[in-house]
């Protein structure tokens, strides 16, 4: 794995990672109310310090009675949340990029935690995380924590920026391209459990099946090799040269001229080329007598 110092731009990106003090991986439970904030006198009993200088008032927080609940924006609720010691950010880089051109928006993050005593990173089946492996830059391993993902106000993050938040401890580097698609994976499979790792795991499933209805060792593992395959190729079509076109739209819109578009046509071509084979390849192998066959 590979980490690359965070951009020095004014917009975030998809895969880099943060640590801005206020954030929290803030959740509801049942105890969840309703609050206002308030100003209230500070007491003439509360003991005071030689040369303190205290305020007249403080704020707090109060809960919202029943009889208003939902009638006025408060904005503000008793939940829960843990600090963590990073965050990294989830959503995709035209949905940041708006929030930042609107002032207005929240963005996706989830939390970062070090690697737990005993815990692999090299295998990872579980689609609620993500393992950020040691390099140079790391030197020690951690797990994103995509089941405990939550949104925290752009415009907060666009203040930090502003004010210098290109240094440490707001930016502190990011995935590079491809690990940025392993990420993208695992949030697809945990999100909307659709990708190549959750068809890799349904294919499987798909293995064991045809095992326990007695078809050879080598069969099997040809369709879960070649369907695999298929799944990668399928994804690189779809999140990769398909998705080319998106960028390229934008930057004509930006430019106000034609952008070049035969390198990324011959991309296409070439993506839906690898889908064709792989399916044709799948296709053949399934139908084996030995699968047709199967009731």
């Amino acid at each position: 794995m590979t980490y690359l110092p965070s951009p020095t731009g004014q917009v975030l990106r998809f895969g880099e990672i943060l640590s801005p003090s206020f954030m929290r991986a803030v959740y509801a439970r049942a105890d969840c109310v309703e609050l206002r904030s308030a100003e209230h006198p500070l007491k003439a009993s509360v003991p005071m310090l030689p040369h303190a200088h205290l305020p007249q008032t403080i704020r707090c927080y109060v809960e919202v009675p029943p009889a208003v609940q939902g009638k006025e924006d408060h904005h503000f609720a008793l939940a829960h949340g843990e600090q963590a010691i990073e965050y990294i950010l989830l959503s995709d880089d035209c949905e940041i990029e708006k929030c930042f051109n609107f002032k207005t928006g929240r963005i996706m993050a989830a939390p970062i935690r070090e690697q737990a005593e005993g815990e692999r990173l090299d295998h990872m089946p579980h689609f609620d995380l993500y393992p950020l492996l040691p390099d140079q830059m790391l030197n020690v391993g951690r797990m994103v924590l995509l089941g405990e993902s939550f949104r925290v106000e752009a415009r907060d993050l666009m203040a930090l920026l502003g004010a210098g938040g290109n240094n440490p401890p707001l930016r502190l580097r990011r995935l590079d391209l491809a690990n940025c698609d392993g990420l993208l994976q695992k949030w697809s499979a945990h999100i909307m459990r659709r990708g190549p790792i959750v068809e890799d795991d349904n294919v499987g499933k798909l293995d064991q099946l045809l095992a326990a209805r007695g078809v050879a060792d080598q069969l099997r593992t040809d369709v879960v090799r070649t369907l695999g395959a298929l799944a990668d190729a399928m994804w690189n079509y779809e999140g990769n040269a398909l998705e080319d076109f998106a960028d390229v739209f934008e930057q004509e819109s930006r430019v106000g001229a034609p952008q070049p578009l035969r390198g990324f046509l011959n991309s296409l071509t070439a993506a839906l080329d690898q889908v064709e084979s792989q399916a044709r390849i799948a296709k053949a192998y399934l139908a084996d007598y030995t699968i047709t066959s199967i009731r």
